[in-house]
């Protein structure tokens, strides 16, 4: 690492390490501990950090259904929850950070919310950061604890939606693409990864989760598309000067010439290799640079046969709202949708 990055991203992670001890004072006295909210999982090899991030309603709703008996009378009658906690999906999220920096500390009160607002308990993996762990050193360590929650947890493939922002998106979305083609990075003989035989074989379209959620991904790493230049003057936070200072300092000087890959670079994929994407929500700024790796591979997602994109779903629920109108005028009903 060249001096002048080195001293900046140290100071950077200085910064964030204090914001982080911060967010964890504020976080212990609104939420309910675990017994193992932070803790490293070792699984076939592969170390893995990751913290539980659970939302004090969805932690009542999980104890009230382990101990029903110790509820008040009125409060068994008030809580009758439809699906048990153990029955729900869980959230797998992977936080963003250009692989340089971020970790689930710095999320919590970001993913205290979204297990708040979907009453699910939500997972942050802590992946090895850049350049101490370049490619696909986070990816082997995002699939070890998919596999981890598979197979010594015994969950269903649709009990786990993924969640990931910037380089989480990258992240989230490179372990689909791996899971639904043979990834030439994972092999057995490489230097970077072994997975053993006996593990999540690839591919294995059936290990494919339930959901996929994305916030502003950062699927290019060639930086060609058009919002790139575009949008560089009125994106706040990045810079294509940046973007390709970075690149290097996470995939090694042997793969540099490949960041075109689909396996890299998933905006590179083609549809073909999508087919099988589970249902993918993207949210994007239309002032960011990165909005055209949102909006293309939406399209290769859409292509390869999976869903329809945001606007046809749009237009769908205008169609089916104003259906209801409809009938609802018919059979003289006010409103005619409920709730809409």
């Amino acid at each position: 690492i060249n001096a002048e990055y080195g001293n900046n991203l140290n100071t950077n992670r200085s910064l964030i390490n204090k914001g982080e001890k911060i967010f964890s004072f504020l976080y212990q006295y609104s939420s309910f501990p675990l017994e193992e909210a932070k803790k490293t999982i070792e699984w076939k090899g592969t170390k893995v950090d990751a913290e539980w991030i659970v939302s004090r309603k969805v932690r009542r709703e999980e104890l009230r259904a382990q101990n029903p008996e110790k509820q008040s009378f009125f409060s068994r009658i008030k809580y009758k929850p439809e699906v048990s906690q153990s029955d729900k999906p869980i959230i797998l999220y992977l936080h963003g950070g250009a692989y340089i920096v971020g970790s689930s500390s710095l999320y919590k009160p970001f993913l205290y919310v979204i297990s708040y607002i979907t009453g699910l308990k939500v997972l942050a993996l802590n992946y090895s950061l850049s350049p101490e762990a370049q490619f696909p050193t986070a990816l082997k360590e995002a699939l070890a604890l998919y596999d981890y929650l598979l197979t010594a947890r015994k969950m269903n493939p649709k009990q786990v939606i993924l969640m990931g922002d910037s380089a989480g998106g990258h992240l989230a979305v490179s372990m689909i693409v791996s899971l639904l083609n043979s990834n030439p990075f994972l092999k057995a003989n490489s230097d970077a990864i072994s997975f053993s035989t006996n593990q999540l074989p690839f591919p294995n379209p059936s290990a494919v989760p339930l959901a996929c959620i994305l916030f502003s991904p950062w699927l290019d790493f060639t930086s060609r598309g058009e919002s790139y230049k575009k949008n560089e003057k009125i994106d706040y936070l990045l810079t294509i000067e940046k973007i390709r200072e970075v690149v290097p300092f996470l995939v090694p000087p042997s793969l540099l010439q490949s960041i075109s890959s689909p396996f890299i670079s998933p905006i590179y994929c083609h549809p073909s290799m999508l087919q099988g994407f589970p249902p993918t929500l993207i949210h994007a700024s239309g002032h960011e640079m990165l909005l055209d790796d949102s909006i293309s591979f939406a399209k290769l997602i859409k292509e390869g046969g999976n869903i329809k994109n945001h606007g046809d779903q749009e237009d769908k629920e205008r169609k089916g709202n104003e259906n209801e109108i409809k009938r609802g005028k018919t059979r003289g009903v006010k409103g005619g949708s409920k709730g809409r």
